[in-house]
C-alpha cells in the first residue's frame, strides 16, 4: 500500500501545483487573445456595446468560456498525472498537487491585478495592441508553466537516485 501511494514529496507538490496555475494561465491568456474581439466589445464602454452584444450571445460567450475553463483544466490535470505515473512519482502527490492547485486557482495568485498590471505594464511598452499583450504574456506564462513542472519532475528523478 505504501509503494502504492509513493513517497510524500513537499517540494514537488508546491512546485507542480505553481506549474498547473501557470500553465492555465498561459493558456486562458492564449484563449482571450484568441478571442480578443468579443472580449474588447464585452469589456468596451460605447454606445453601440449593445448592439454587438446581441451578435456575441452574452450567456452563450460565458458558457463557453466556462467550459472550456474546464476543459483546460482537466487536461493540464490529466498531463501531469500522467508524467507523475510516468517517472513512478506516488498518487498521495499527484492528489495534493490537485488540491493545492485548486487552493491557488481560488486565491487568484496568478490571475490578481497586482500581477497582471505588472506584466501588462511591461507589454504595452512594445505594443498597446491588446492581443499582442496577451499572446505574450500567454507565451510567458506557458514556458514558466512548462520549466517549472519539468524542473520539479527532474529534481523528483534525481532525487531518487
Amino acid at each position: 500500500m505504501s509503494q502504492f501511494l509513493g513517497k510524500f514529496d513537499f517540494v514537488l507538490v508546491i512546485l507542480q501545483s505553481i506549474a498547473v496555475q501557470a500553465l492555465f494561465t498561459g493558456v486562458y491568456r492564449l484563449y482571450v487573445a484568441y478571442n480578443e474581439d468579443k472580449w474588447d466589445v464585452l469589456f468596451s464602454e460605447s454606445v453601440i456595446t449593445q448592439e454587438h452584444l446581441s451578435h456575441i450571445r452574452y450567456k452563450e460567450f460565458v458558457s463557453n468560456d466556462l467550459d472550456w475553463k474546464i476543459m483546460v483544466a482537466l487536461t493540464i490535470l490529466t498531463i501531469v498525472i500522467l508524467l507523475n505515473r510516468y517517472f513512478t512519482i506516488g498518487h498521495i502527490n499527484t492528489v495534493l498537487v490537485l488540491a493545492v492547485s485548486v487552493f491557488l486557482a481560488r486565491t487568484g495568485l496568478f490571475t490578481s491585478p497586482y500581477n497582471s498590471w505588472r506584466l501588462d505594464y511591461y507589454e504595452t511598452m512594445i505594443s498597446n495592441n491588446t492581443k499582442f499583450t496577451y499572446v505574450t504574456g500567454g507565451c510567458f506564462f506557458l514556458v514558466l508553466g512548462l520549466g517549472v513542472l519539468w524542473r520539479s519532475i527532474v529534481l523528483n528523478v534525481n532525487a531518487r537516485r
